[in-house]
């Protein structure tokens, strides 16, 4: 029959085994954990960056469109004055 000292280092390095296989299975976990976090943030930064992309590129569009559409009114607005000055709208006889 073994001595108690005997079943107890048996014991001891048994829970210790357990507990080594436990506590690399959690680091396993944990590691895949913080991976998925960090995809998972990576993919929500590129969204973020595309969508501050698209809205810089609608701002430069409008005030592209607003430069040109002010350009066209003062083009038209200078041909109606000088069509007025050189006497262009007046009826033919």
């Amino acid at each position: 029959m073994p001595t108690v000292d005997k079943r107890v280092k048996r014991t001891g390095r048994s829970a210790a085994e357990v507990a080594t296989e436990a506590g690399k299975k959690a680091a396993k976990r944990v590691a895949l954990a913080a991976d998925t976090m960090l995809v998972k943030l990576g993919d929500a930064a590129r969204k973020r960056q595309r969508a501050r992309k698209a809205k810089s590129a609608l701002k430069t569009a409008g005030k592209v469109a607003l430069v040109l559409g002010a350009t066209a009114a003062t083009a038209i607005g200078a041909r109606a004055v000088m069509g007025r000055a050189n006497g262009g709208n007046r009826k033919r006889k």
